[in-house]
């Protein structure tokens, strides 16, 4: 069993429980914890497992690695009776406006085996468009953003399959369609940590508070992951309660601006853990200030050129960047985003995306 903080056991089962055979701790540089990335693989008498630096294997390092063909693969008898289960195939998918795809039911009987293909009512819950009786979707031309399900039904059984359509990148969101307590519909995994407010005037704004339990540092993602040469740019504020100053940023194309509070910086990063290509400098914001930040990367040929900017809203925007970094290993692509690091309620507002010039 591995644990992202560093630790490897090796549990035994017992008829009463379990008991720990061994426990490592694995660090990097000596002092900080090893991040630890998914599940051991087991095979030729050894254990494999990933780290953040590297691949270890356990076992009898003398044994020779002998690779044998695949067995045959598993025939499984056909099924029978009434379906038990239907899904919906492809489950989860991105399309762009005016594209069409077909979608089909697949059908299990009580013992999970496949049944013959099975005649279904399909209907859009959350899109516009036009699906036909062979779940062929072809989803509006003019919603260049949307998000929802293509349902089929099959008898008294029913599968969806989640839809989101984008365009090229561009998007533009003030918030002010989505009510309080909500976030827009295409954002995503933000609502426990990211919700619409509206202030006395009637504005609304995207607002991230102080985590309940656990760290204060989220993010939500508002496009594509395949998106790429792209400025994502939008109106931040952070508040202060006490000493706590909160730490406010964008992503583009895996690369992070970074308004850090407690350390009146603004950096450049592609992965807090591991600063590989990190760049800051001093900048000295204020609290309870709106500033716009605008975050552009160029990946072309072998390395990538990240722009950054910052500046008082009511104010000009500068000329010239504000901070600059090279990549010699470049992010080519990535969905646009929003960060916080949030002691202390952080505001957004008027968030744009457009294509590079």
């Amino acid at each position: 069993v591995t644990e992202v903080n560093g630790r490897f056991h090796i549990l035994g089962l017992q008829d009463d429980g379990i008991q720990s055979l061994d426990e490592e701790l694995l660090r990097v540089e000596g002092t900080r914890h090893a991040e630890i990335y998914g599940s051991p693989a087991i095979a030729h008498n050894r254990i494999f497992f990933t780290t953040e630096r590297g691949l270890y294997s356990l076992g009898e390092s003398e044994t020779p690695v002998r690779l044998n063909s695949s067995p045959a693969a598993l025939r499984i008898s056909p099924g029978q009776g009434a379906p038990a289960t239907i899904h919906v195939v492809p489950a989860e998918t991105r399309m762009s406006p005016g594209e069409r795809k077909t979608f089909r039911v697949q059908a299990f009987d009580r013992l999970g085996r496949p049944l013959r293909k099975q005649p279904a009512e399909w209907s859009l819950d959350g899109l516009t468009g036009l699906v036909n009786r062979e779940g062929e979707l072809e989803v509006n031309r003019e919603a260049v953003i949307q998000t929802g399900v293509l349902r089929a039904r099959v008898g008294k059984l029913t599968s969806e399959a989640r839809v989101r359509v984008f365009s090229e990148p561009h998007l533009e969101e003030d918030f002010q369609r989505t009510a309080a307590g909500q976030r827009p519909f295409y954002f995503l995994g933000s609502l426990v940590h990211f919700k619409v407010e509206g202030d006395k005037d009637g504005n609304h704004y995207l607002v991230k508070k102080p985590a309940t339990r656990g760290i204060h540092r989220h993010r939500t993602f508002i496009g594509p992951s395949d998106w790429s040469g792209y400025t994502i740019e939008a109106d931040l504020r952070g508040t202060q309660t006490g000493r706590r100053i909160p730490d406010m940023g964008l992503i583009n194309s895996g690369y992070t601006i970074d308004l850090m509070g407690a350390h009146q910086q603004i950096q450049i990063r592609s992965w807090t853990a591991e600063r590989r290509m990190a760049h800051q400098l001093p900048f000295q914001w204020k609290t309870d200030r709106w500033y716009r930040v605008k975050l552009r990367v160029e990946a072309s040929g072998k390395e990538a050129i990240i722009l950054g900017k910052a500046w008082l809203k009511e104010n000009p925007e500068p000329k010239h960047w504000t901070i600059s970094a090279k990549d010699p290993y470049p992010i080519r692509r990535g969905s646009p985003a929003l960060i916080g690091n949030s002691p202390t309620p952080i505001h957004y507002d008027n968030v744009k995306v457009t294509q590079n010039p």
